[in-house]
């Protein structure tokens, strides 16, 4: 089902809720660019497909892809700050999500499947609130995730491949791979702006690689670094 919406919505208090395979927030100006309507609330935001099967794009525009919950660029900025979570996706979602470019929330963000989560094509980012993103049973593949005096929580299954993880202020960094690996191209960090720096924790059950550095420096004194590997090597650049 095709869900449109060509003026503003407002949760208030209430969760607000967005169900459809294909949701249209305000209209096109025929690149795909939205050009009217708001989301605000101060409630959970959930938008999620109707069949479990269909695959979620995150930014860019929309590309026309058939069986594919496209949210682009511009109704993703049509998603006021207040929220007090937006969740992209479900448990139950089999498919996979990915970005097609730099996408940035105000609020806490969720990005939920069962399928493989992507967002290697741009910067994957909260100025507000936590970021967490969890794949039940497939991989998570990221560019540069990063949070402002907020937790990253990263969960797989399988295997997780990251570019770089950049947490600032009082949080945490928390990358857990249940059956793969974990593999860090560029480093992570955390307490940029905290008087005591704060933990990363890496766990896999094959390998942990790391070749950019662990920086967990606060003003005052550094916060833990916990590597853990069930059944594989660690190896890292520095910390």
């Amino acid at each position: 089902p095709v869900s449109q919406a060509s003026g503003s919505i407002s949760g208030g208090n209430s969760n607000l809720t967005l169900i459809g395979d294909d949701i249209n927030i305000g209209h096109s100006n025929g690149a795909g660019d939205n050009q009217n309507g708001l989301l605000t609330g101060n409630g959970k935001l959930t938008i999620t497909p109707n069949l479990n099967a269909v695959e979620i794009e995150l930014g860019g525009r929309d590309n026309g892809r058939i069986n594919t919950l496209n949210i682009t660029e511009g109704e993703l900025a049509s998603i006021q700050d207040g929220f007090s979570s937006i969740s992209i996706g479900k448990v139950n979602l089999t498919s996979d999500i990915r970005t097609l470019g730099d996408v940035e929330f105000r609020d806490e963000v969720l990005l939920r499947s069962q399928g493989n989560i992507d967002t290697t094509a741009g910067e994957f980012s909260t100025t507000t609130g936590s970021l967490s993103i969890i794949s039940d049973t497939g991989e998570v593949t990221t560019e540069t995730v990063r949070t402002q005096d907020s937790d990253i929580l990263i969960m797989a299954n399988n295997d997780i491949n990251i570019g770089a993880a950049y947490a600032s202020g009082d949080s945490n960094i928390v990358i857990t791979s249940a059956e793969g690996g974990v593999t860090v191209e560029n480093g992570l960090g955390v307490g940029e702006s905290s008087s005591i720096g704060s933990n990363v924790s890496v766990a896999a059950r094959t390998d942990i690689l790391i070749n950019g550095d662990i920086d967990t420096s606060g003003e005052a004194r550094a916060g833990q670094v916990i590597l853990t590997s069930e059944n594989g090597n660690i190896v890292t650049q520095g910390i």
